[in-house]
């Protein structure tokens, strides 16, 4: 999986344990950074979305 390393750099991320990887991304740095995470999406990347370090959401790619 490619990702690019501008927007990459920005968040936090592992590997799950199906393999698949994943970026956690604050509520807040969602929407201020909503095209670098839609990139990683089309990537096929999952964005796990956190609201004071617990997990609220998650995004999957389609």
């Amino acid at each position: 999986m490619m990702f690019n390393k501008e927007s990459s750099d920005k968040f936090a991320r592992y590997t799950n344990q199906n393999d698949e990887s994943v970026v956690r991304v604050s509520a807040s740095d969602l929407q201020q950074n909503l095209k670098e995470v839609t990139k990683l999406l089309t990537q096929g990347c999952f964005v796990e979305i956190t609201k004071h370090r617990r997990t609220i959401g998650m995004i999957v790619p389609y």
